[in-house]
């Protein structure tokens, strides 16, 4: 049952990823002479980065309740901590971004779908994180 979590996870990072592709191509399609800029990619890569930094993380760390300077399982909260909130940092990016530049501001006949597909991208990467970090703890953590 685990498992198949695991596997979802990493289809949905595939998704989200597979979204952004999607928005950029189609945004260079409808109009060659506006592409996606490389800022609106930021959001996306730092929720990549939060995903591989949550995923580098044990869970049996977090058991430890020792709260000495040198405890691994304080290291392990920090670094769960930083991977968090740049998780969070993607989303609000990604809402700030279609809201921004997609949104009612945008001129007439500016097409939402790039907007959506970010959005879409870093929802994905969040949800894809979620699942992998729970699909990683033992049954037994749930009960």
């Amino acid at each position: 049952k685990m498992g198949l979590l695991t596997y979802g996870s990493g289809i949905l990072f595939g998704v989200a990823w597979m979204f952004m592709i999607d928005g950029a191509s189609y945004s260079k399609h409808i109009d060659n002479e506006v592409s996606v800029p490389f800022s609106f990619f930021v959001p996306g890569i730092l929720g990549t980065i939060s995903f591989i930094m949550i995923s580098l993380l044990d869970p049996n760390d977090f058991k430890n309740d020792n709260f000495s300077d040198e405890s691994q399982g304080n290291k392990a909260k920090a670094w769960l901590f930083i991977g968090l909130v740049l998780a969070f940092a993607s989303l609000v990016g990604g809402v700030w971004i279609m809201v921004a530049s997609y949104g009612n501001s945008a001129p007439a006949g500016t097409n939402s779908y790039p907007g959506v597909a970010i959005l879409l991208h870093n929802f994905f990467l969040a949800f894809a994180t979620t699942a992998f970090w729970f699909s990683r703890r033992e049954a037994s953590d749930f009960i």
